[in-house]
């Protein structure tokens, strides 16, 4: 029995040391000048974990021995307040959660298009922060990213963004515009709340805005969007007193200003608009146009955009017996003061 318990005792301290020996051979720690990497044998690549030093220019290793650098770990510079600028290598793939948080002293980043992950608040209450090029191969700028960023005035995204989540841009007090993104689709909580943004022009890929996304923004005059958007939070502009809506006719966005109580310009759609009270477009002004104004507000047809567009005399955004007596009188040659049988531009 003693002799079994021995055997049985040998054996299981010879699995714990090839346990061990697997896991150490497969992830170590390696101290290199103020770095400390975490390495993935397996995979022949490193994570830094931390940075101690205090160097105002920080450059990033590529390699560490014959491991290749890939990961920028989770808070890994937080905090640090001598930092004014990283170079970041190709090899890097993965930035963590808050790895820049809270670097006040931080001005200007490039991210490279190798990265294809970016946690959340990365550069989160980074103050002095004024010019970022943020080049990741990601589909969604994360929540918070630049969030309290006060002196940031100069950024351009990947092409490759689809989403700007919640509070990405909140509180960016020198923030005078919306970054380009083409291929933009939604615009998440409080984004752009508390910015100096201007105008926003909203690419056909744009669909969702979400609640306070440019609230109290004080300087937002104009915003463009698309026939394509189909949800806007009521409270998407809230205390945004100076902004005007363009968009077309009968469009999501045109019922969204006039239920919000949010003034608004409509759009012409282009070459093919025609002329103003050419309701049925057929190229001539005639009582026929006047009677297709009034059997629409019967409801016995429907406009299109275009129709309504051309109908509406007046620009008044709404469709109504005055747009038809107002064609009666130019056809009967009284002055109506309006551009009747023009071009819409």
């Amino acid at each position: 029995m003693r002799i079994t318990r021995k055997i049985l005792s040998v054996v299981l301290s010879i699995l714990m040391l090839i346990a061990m020996f697997s896991i150490s051979s497969s992830a170590m720690t390696i101290y290199v000048e103020d770095f400390r990497f975490s390495i993935n044998s397996t995979t022949n690549e490193a994570t830094i974990v931390e940075y101690i030093g205090d160097d105002t220019d920080v450059e990033l290793p590529s390699k560490v021995y014959d491991y290749t650098v890939t990961v920028m770990g989770d808070s890994l510079f937080s905090g640090n307040k001598s930092i004014v600028n990283v170079s970041i290598p190709s090899t890097i793939r993965e930035i963590g959660e808050s790895a820049f948080a809270n670097c006040t002293s931080i001005e200007m980043i490039t991210l490279p298009q190798t990265v294809t992950s970016v946690g959340k608040s990365v550069f989160m209450n980074c103050s002095a922060l004024k010019k970022v090029e943020f080049n990741a191969n990601i589909t969604a700028l994360p929540k918070s990213a630049f969030q309290n960023c006060a002196l940031l005035s100069d950024i351009v995204l990947s092409d490759t963004i689809e989403q700007i989540e919640d509070l990405a841009f909140y509180n960016c007090q020198s923030l005078e515009y919306v970054p380009s993104a083409e291929n933009l689709t939604r615009i998440g909580q409080s984004a752009f709340y508390n910015t100096l943004v201007k105008e926003f022009e909203a690419s056909s890929s744009m669909t969702t805005v979400e609640r306070y996304s440019f609230a109290n923004c004080k300087n937002l005059n104009r915003v463009y969007l698309p026939n394509e958007i189909t949800s806007i939070d009521s409270t998407a502009f809230k205390n945004s007193d100076s902004v005007t809506i363009y968009c077309y006719r009968d469009s999501y966005a045109h019922t969204y200003a006039v239920a919000n109580s949010i003034d608004f310009v409509l759009l012409s759609l282009g070459e093919d608009s025609g002329i103003l009270g050419d309701t049925d477009g057929d190229g001539i002004i005639s009582v026929m146009d006047a009677t297709f104004i009034q059997q629409a507000l019967a409801m016995f047809v429907e406009l299109s955009n275009e129709q309504s567009l051309r109908a509406d005399v007046n620009a008044d955004g709404v469709l109504s017996i005055i747009d038809a007596t107002s064609i009666q009188f130019y056809l009967a040659q009284l002055e109506t003061g309006l551009p009747i049988g023009e071009p819409i531009a």
